[in-house]
């Protein structure tokens, strides 16, 4: 049975391009394989126009990857490579534009470094949402160079936790290798235990400080 699958193009407004890039390259790969090979390797247009049938493909197939690219940017972003006709061309200004150069690239990565280092978990927010605003930073970070991997990850979540969640980090980090503990498993142990246990202990807690407030009175 044939397979009909249809992918919106990933729309790209300026920030963090190294996000886009990575999705971009599955969507034109789901087009056709040839599309993304071709923007990588470039098209080097013939002087007086393409002439022979192969000229004329090759020549197709760059203006394929062009419309392709152009129509995810939004208008600001449009105009500035609205000059620029081939694939590859503009797939790398794009990155020269949205990246800068090498001063400015390293300045980026300081501070994302430091907003990384800096970030801590709130008592009031759960771990999805937390988890959802280090890995922004993460791929922030790998966007512009920076390593981060996975197992970083992990401990940087774990060493934020407010001290609501102790109990359960103490549990993890007896029960697993936390050099091979993937943000996946993670995810799922703190969201079971924000539903079962987290509510319990903040319940017992009000009640705590309730009775000790009456106790004054």
């Amino acid at each position: 049975m044939t397979r009909d699958y249809t992918f919106k193009a990933p729309k790209f407004d300026g920030t963090n391009i190294a996000y886009w890039r990575e999705r971009m390259k599955y969507h034109l790969a789901t087009m056709l394989v040839e599309i993304w090979e071709s923007i990588k390797k470039g098209y080097n247009a013939p002087q007086n126009g393409p002439t022979t049938i192969d000229e004329i493909k090759t020549y197709e197939s760059d203006a394929k990857d062009t419309i392709a690219i152009v129509t995810c940017l939004n208008d600001a972003i449009f105009s500035k490579v609205i000059e620029v006709k081939l694939a590859k061309e503009i797939w790398e200004k794009l990155k020269s534009l949205c990246e800068g150069d090498e001063k400015t690239k390293q300045a980026k990565l300081i501070n994302l470094k430091h907003k990384f280092g800096n970030v801590r978990m709130c008592e009031d927010k759960n771990t999805e949402g937390y988890i959802h605003q280090v890995n922004e930073i993460v791929n922030s970070l790998r966007g512009v160079g920076g390593m981060v991997e996975e197992s970083k990850f992990v401990r940087k979540i774990m060493e934020t936790f407010p001290k609501s969640y102790k109990p359960k980090k103490y549990v993890i980090e007896e029960s697993h290798d936390m050099n091979k503990y993937i943000m996946d498993y993670l995810l799922r142990s703190l969201t079971a235990f924000e539903v079962v246990e987290l509510d319990d202990i903040k319940k017992e807690r009000r009640e705590t400080t309730f009775k000790g407030t009456k106790k004054l009175e």
